[in-house]
């Protein structure tokens, strides 16, 4: 934490299930310990969103009230997807960059191949672009099926732990180069004394496989269910987020970086693609 002769942190929270979802409401009241807060989140339910910013979205904002453990905290609810809640929250409502962004605490995790399509992810990088160190933080669901729902028997209390210990370690010094956001994952069984682990994303992994209803006809709405893979270790790299998650039970901090460049030898890449153009 800050001395008394300094201001207080800015942190900026957003999500992807909705402005009233209990888990930004569970990362609010955590952070609401390390400096202030600001929510500024989707309206409406935006889950698979990625980092998108379509143009279609109004982008409004409207201002909620809503009363939590006797405190009146203000919610930005606004017309579009996390990373537009991001963008509005630093161009809008605080008109500057605050000191850190967190995106959560979603209702079901984000491992695997999954990254591109998460709107908790979006809103982190989306912070990231902006200059802004993030946290993505998810709480696995119990069944193998994602519901955008959130039932009531649903508990973030682990997860507000971690969003907050994690928080405060990027809040004390920056984050080492090439780390822009840091992905938490935490077990649905999890406590704070759980123990976390480094991982690396398991790009490769088809953690959840998208399925839809036979239908008669293209004109029919195509019904969506989406379910996770998470029967079988095979192929599945040790150090991976998934593996941590959904076989060991630990809390997955894997580190992410908006350079989407491939990490290799840029003149090696080329000399071979010269070679094939020469063949």
């Amino acid at each position: 934490m800050r001395n008394s002769n300094q201001k207080p942190f800015q942190i900026v929270v957003t999500n992807d299930d909705g402005v009233q979802a209990p888990g930004i409401w569970a990362a609010a009241l955590a952070l609401s310990e390390l400096g202030e807060v600001t929510i500024s989140a989707p309206r409406a339910q935006a889950s698979g969103s990625g980092r998108s910013f379509p143009f279609f979205n109004d982008g409004k904002i409207s201002v909620q009230n809503v009363e939590l453990h006797g405190r009146t905290w203000q919610a930005h609810a606004v017309g579009g997807t996390p990373a537009q809640a991001v963008y509005h929250a630093v161009e809008d409502i605080l008109k500057r960059k605050p000191d850190r962004v967190v995106s959560g605490i979603n209702f079901g995790e984000n491992l695997g191949d999954s990254l591109g399509s998460s709107g908790t992810i979006g809103g982190a990088l989306e912070a990231a672009g902006l200059g802004i160190p993030a946290l993505a933080v998810s709480l696995q669901l119990k069944n193998h099926r994602l519901e955008m729902s959130h039932p009531s028997e649903a508990d973030f209390a682990a997860a507000a732990y971690f969003t907050r210990l994690f928080a405060r370690l990027v809040l004390q010094k920056p984050l080492p180069h090439d780390v822009d956001v840091l992905k938490i994952d935490v077990p649905y069984d999890a406590t704070p004394q759980t123990p976390w682990r480094i991982t690396r994303s398991a790009a490769r992994f088809r953690y959840y496989s998208v399925r839809s209803d036979e239908r008669q006809s293209w004109d029919e709405p195509a019904n969506y269910a989406i379910v996770r893979n998470d029967r079988t270790r095979e192929g599945l790299p040790p150090d991976s987020d998934v593996a941590a998650v959904a076989f060991d039970h630990v809390v997955a901090v894997t580190p992410l970086s908006i350079d989407m460049s491939s990490r290799i030898q840029l003149d090696d890449l080329s000399y071979e693609l010269k070679s094939r153009e020469q063949a």
